[in-house]
């Protein structure tokens, strides 16, 4: 994003909630009337259209980076729908300065952009947070974008970056209305329930950006389930719960007896989706069973998998899937699903074994504190699952807080959280894939969902959406 005008001011620190709020009055006004403002900071001002970015331009002056925006050469230009642009104006927050190597592991994506320096210190390029979802960039790739941006061939030639956060604040065409409620566990649910249609089928997921509706993907009907099941555990939308398992049952009978689509090929795989097809309360035990018996080195070869239709079938699950689903615990290695399992067949000492290696990878400290990985970034899902596991037990009450933190950090269960690219309407109640990727995959907000409804049976707090 170009910086123009005087030199890059930036906050101190965060605002405060009396001070942001006498900002975005200020800034509403201002825009509305074509007038500038005084702003404590270098205005950034993003338009996005139709969920794509169409101009960024950084200004000392509101109106003069607004206006600069809409003619952005980056964009095109002058774009004739750029009047009726979703407006994001950002401030920049001043933060730790790093060198390029470190700040590829050490960002937060998704809360924070990158300002690089030169020799002698003057700033060289600027990118703001929302790049790394705009393009799905890892913290390799900002880094990358950030050396083309401030034209240097090699991140060599830029001793210096510093991690910045911001304070965002989004003016769209047409104001949505608040939702009825911010409470993250309702809004989670009336988001689920609004992704199944009058059929009873579970949509895949939503792309905020576009409006585009995903009705099926990978894994579909095993991940459909575990949406039935969080709506279920939630209890405020019961008719659309039964709608939803009777489509789950016939579409799960038209797999099995005509191999339709929705369920994996693999033994293991589709045996993992029949589990959670029966925990959401479908009729497929009978089809779990079997597959379970006919399949049984299969399923036991994959623990996940086994794991899983252990906790379905509890005492019914043949003896090596059930080895199969606990062996994980025994090499202390990361393992939700065979914790839950060794919950499920009663086996104490595993169980109390896997929530500690559990508890074990919830960060205390950043980039994402509190988010569970498996790789370079946290996943949303991931973590929900680990929330959902410690949940059950009175110890690691400090882990499970952490993750619940991060959870509620990714959260879009206020109009103000709702980024820019995004429809509020498609977006209000739901989790991302993860800091940096806000897809809305349905089963993705069920996990929250599940997590916290754990949380809150154990008489867990857990922080409002931030």
């Amino acid at each position: 994003m170009n910086a123009r005008g005087p030199a890059l001011s930036m906050l101190a620190r965060p605002l405060r909630d009396t001070e942001r709020t006498a900002i975005a009055r200020r800034v509403v006004s201002a825009l509305r009337a074509g007038r500038s403002c005084e702003l404590p900071a270098t205005a950034f001002v993003s338009l996005y259209e139709r969920g794509r970015v169409i101009g960024c331009v950084g200004h000392a002056d509101l109106q003069s980076a607004l206006g600069a925006a809409r003619l952005d050469p980056r964009f095109g230009g002058a774009r004739a729908a750029a009047s009726d642009a979703t407006v994001q104006l950002s401030l920049l927050v001043r933060g730790r300065v790093t060198t390029p190597a470190e700040a590829v592991a050490a960002i937060e994506l998704g809360t924070e952009g990158l300002v690089a320096f030169d020799a002698a210190d003057a700033i060289r390029a600027v990118l703001l947070p929302e790049v790394a979802a705009d393009g799905q960039r890892d913290g390799a790739s900002m880094l990358r974008a950030l050396a083309e941006k401030a034209g240097a061939t090699t991140l060599d030639e830029i001793p210096r970056v510093m991690l910045v956060r911001r304070e965002r604040f989004v003016i769209r065409p047409s104001p949505s209305r608040a939702p009825r409620t911010t409470a993250m566990i309702d809004a989670a649910a009336r988001w689920l329930a609004a992704r199944i249609d009058a059929e009873g089928a579970v949509a895949h997921g939503i792309d905020a950006r576009s409006g585009r509706v995903h009705r099926t993907g990978p894994f579909h009907l095993g991940r459909a389930a575990v949406v039935i099941e969080a709506l279920a555990a939630h209890a405020g939308h019961a008719s659309v719960v039964r709608r939803a398992q009777g489509w789950l049952e016939f579409a799960i009978e038209a797999a099995l007896e005509e191999e339709g689509e929705g369920l994996p090929k693999s033994a293991a795989e589709r045996a993992g989706s029949l589990a959670l097809a029966l925990r959401a309360g479908a009729d497929c035990r009978d089809a779990l069973l079997e597959i379970a018996i006919r399949s049984t080195r299969d399923i036991a070869a994959t623990p996940w998998h086994a794991a899983q239709v252990t906790v379905a079938l509890g005492a019914a699950t043949p003896a090596l899937v059930v080895s199969g689903a606990l062996a994980p615990l025994d090499a202390d290695a990361w393992a939700p699903w065979s914790t839950l399992a060794a919950d499920t067949v009663g086996d104490a000492r595993r169980a109390k074994k896997g929530r500690a290696r559990l508890a074990r990878s919830v960060p205390t400290s950043a980039p994402h504190r509190g988010g569970v990985r498996t790789g370079s970034v946290p996943e949303v899902a991931i973590t929900a699952l680990v929330v959902e596991v410690l949940a059950r037990s009175s110890s690691h009450r400090a882990a499970t807080r952490r993750a619940l933190g991060f959870l509620a950090s990714q959260c879009f269960a206020r109009l103000r959280d709702v980024p820019a690219a995004l429809e509020p309407k498609l977006a209000f109640g739901a989790f991302p894939l993860a800091p940096h990727a806000d897809f809305l995959r349905a089963d993705v907000t069920a996990h929250v969902l599940l997590a916290l409804l754990a949380a809150r049976r154990a008489e867990l707090t857990f922080p409002a959406a931030s």
